[in-house]
Formats: C-alpha cells, structure tokens, sequence
C-alpha cells in the first residue's frame, strides 16, 4: 500500500465524536438565525455586529476546548489498551471497525516485526442505493473511511505495518482460525445489531489464537447495548476477563479478554 494508491491529505483526520459534530451543525444554525434577527431587528449596527462577534468566539473557544479534550482523552483510552494488551511487537493484529484507523495506527506504532489488519465495511459498495446515501453521509461527514485510514497510516509512517480490508463483519469474517494475536476495537461492537451480535462474537472466537487478548473499548450500557453480554459470551468459552474503568469516561469502559482453550 503506497502514497499513489490514494488522493492524499496533507494532515490525519481521525474526526470527532457525533454529538460534538452534531452540537456544531445546531450551534452554527442558531448563530445564522440570530444573525438574521439581530440584523433585521434593530438599527443600531455596530452594537449587533459586536454581539454576533462575541457569540461566534465564545462559541469557537468552547468548540475548540472540547474538541482539544476529547483528543486528549481518545489518547489515554489508546494508551490503556495497547499498555494491556502488553505487546512483544511481534504480534499479528485485527482492528475490527477500523474507521479511519486511530487505534490500528496506535497499535502499529507499537510493533517492529508484527502487522495490523484494520478491517470495516465502509468502503465497500451497497446495492441499496438508499443504505448507500444514508451511510455515505453518515460515515464520510465524520472522516470514518478506510481513505482516510489509509492516508492516516502513510502521514504517520505506518503505512508498511497495516493492511487495511474492506469487508461487512456481520459476516464471517475473511481470515483462518487462530490467526490474531490480539483483537481490538474501539465503540464497534454496539453499532452491531443484537440479533447479528452473538455471530460476530463468533467469529472473534474463532480468529483469536489460544493465549491471545481481545481488548474493547465500549460503552457499559447504551440503549439495547449492555457490556454484561459480552462478558457473559467470553466467560462462556473460558475467556479470563478483565475490565478496566476510565476516569474521563464515567459510562465506558475496557474490556480485556484471554483466550485460555480453543472453544
């Protein structure tokens, strides 16, 4: 995977959080109508350019503050889980739900002889031209695409220790048994639907070698998502289970596995 398979950016775009986009979609919206109002209500045009001035700063420091903190506080989950996984650098990894590849290019600094696999659906192409818009939208507006992985890997010199694939994983998934060393990812498993959930964790299963460490980053409880199930599908196949709480987020959580017996 080279500079030339892909348009390259100039700078990583890991994106942000939803509701952080979300709230600068609605912040900038509330600023247009109150612009239009401020202008259109009153005469007096230099004290309502002064408060539309106001407005817009005040609301690009707390953007920019909470953009800053998030990045400080995705950095200390990715520092926990590569300290867990506790790497010899020789490892063979599998990202599932890769997006633009923060944790897989995380991890690939880590290892000197080892590769990782990042692996997402996005980037391949639906026949449901709907499912194809709604994704679309969705998944690039957020920088979440294996493009942007993939042009993340060549910025941070990577790029020769990550293999990125493009496959739907509520599928099986398209390795060997007992291929990975260690299996990660970050706030995927919840996106999976419940009734396809316990196949994905399948398969997990079954590509992770005997002794090797599964490593989710996942809220405890969201919506129909609750993390107990997943500790109770792991312990079930004898899984030794740890779970680390994070001080920066009160409802998430790592869940760190070792694959002990071949179940």
């Amino acid at each position: 995977m080279g500079a030339c398979d892909i348009q390259m950016k100039n700078k990583q775009m890991y994106g942000l959080p939803i509701s952080l986009m979300l709230f600068q979609i609605i912040l900038l919206l509330l600023i247009t109508l109150l612009i239009i109002f401020l202008l259109s209500a009153s005469k007096i045009v230099y004290l309502n350019v002064s408060i539309i001035f106001f407005l817009i700063l005040i609301s690009y420091i707390f953007i920019y503050k909470n953009s800053r903190k998030f990045i400080r506080d995705r950095k200390r989950v990715l520092d926990l889980m590569i300290q867990s996984a506790k790497l010899s650098g020789d490892e063979n990894i599998l990202d599932i739900g890769t997006g633009a590849g923060y944790i897989a290019i995380g991890f690939a600094k880590k290892l000197q002889n080892g590769v990782v696999h990042g692996i997402d659906k996005y980037g391949q192409k639906n026949t449901d031209i709907i499912t194809s818009i709604i994704e679309s939208i969705k998944i690039n507006f957020f920088g979440n695409t294996l493009e942007n992985a993939k042009n993340n890997a060549i910025l941070e010199k990577q790029e020769n220790k990550i293999y990125f694939v493009a496959a739907d994983l509520t599928k099986s998934f398209p390795f060997a048994s007992q291929t990975f060393d260690v299996i990660v990812s970050s706030q995927f498993l919840y996106c999976i639907h419940h009734d396809k959930l316990e196949m994905v964790l399948s398969e997990i299963n079954r590509v992770l070698k005997i002794n090797g460490k599964i490593i989710f980053f996942e809220s405890n409880q969201f919506m129909n998502w609750d993390m107990k199930n997943i500790i109770k599908f792991f312990k079930s196949k004898q899984y030794e289970i740890n779970i680390l709480n994070i001080d920066v987020f009160q409802n998430k959580s790592i869940l760190v596995g070792t694959k002990k017996i071949n179940t």
